[in-house]
């Protein structure tokens, strides 16, 4: 027989979970909801100085893109200190001038650029000053997850068994690690190099197909399967959607 301790006990567990869920909250051993989203802790937004340099596509930046994020008018290339080895490539920013806000992505390195100073392409200058005006242009810019369709592709550079060399993008937030988890010399981390590659090098790695695990900056990570050497791979792989600020 049921004590009546455990009766009450199983009772108050059963209005709990009521009240959670009548809140839309999730109850006791319950994942959160996934429309939730993950934590994405960007950074806040700053002001900049703008200049423009010309029609430039994703793929001719340093970042060597695939392409543009959906909705993005264009890219910015940025100050060293920024671009940090190719670390800022893929960020997608909010561009805003006298209220006028605009979707780009870092795509590019401007060597004669100092700290707070950015050249963006013809097509975001367009549409931030309505026209190609020339002069220093004054704009805030914030950092917001890129809002791409489908999963990470993936990109060989002269990739080869003896030489990985992979451009990996269409990620909705920037990529801080890629480890080759199924080489023929085992497990490989790969090292980004400053024009956005992810290689490695010294070893007998195969033939592939590959599967990365390739890690954001907020320490999430996927797994991409099917990786070719010969051909780029669009993925199946992608980074959960970030919760609404």
């Amino acid at each position: 027989m049921t004590q009546p301790f455990f009766r009450v006990a199983s009772l108050f567990l059963s209005l709990f979970t009521f009240a959670l869920a009548s809140a839309g909250c999730p109850g006791p051993g319950e994942p959160e909801d996934p429309a939730d989203g993950r934590a994405c802790p960007f950074e806040p937004a700053t002001s900049a100085s703008m200049t423009f340099y010309g029609d430039v596509a994703p793929t001719a930046g340093y970042c060597q893109l695939a392409a543009l994020p959906t909705g993005a008018a264009g890219m910015i290339a940025v100050d060293s200190a920024t671009y940090d080895g190719a670390s800022a490539c893929g960020t997608c920013v909010e561009v805003t001038k006298g209220g006028i806000t605009s979707l780009a992505v870092i795509g590019d390195l401007c060597p004669t650029c100092d700290p707070g100073e950015i050249d963006a392409t013809s097509g975001l200058a367009n549409t931030l000053n309505g026209g190609l005006v020339d002069g220093i242009h004054s704009v805030t810019m914030r950092q917001v997850e890129c809002p791409v369709t489908g999963g990470l592709t993936i990109t060989p550079q002269g990739a080869n068994p003896w030489y990985l060399s992979l451009i990996v993008s269409n990620s909705p937030t920037p990529i801080d690690s890629v480890e080759a988890l199924d080489t023929a010399a085992g497990p490989i981390s790969l090292t980004r190099t400053s024009d956005n590659r992810w290689e490695a090098s010294g070893s007998s790695y195969g033939s592939g197909p590959f599967t990365l695990r390739v890690v954001d900056i907020f320490g999430d990570s996927v797994d991409q399967g099917g990786v070719s050497l010969s051909a780029a791979t669009a993925g199946d792989a992608a980074f959960e959607a970030c919760a609404a600020d």
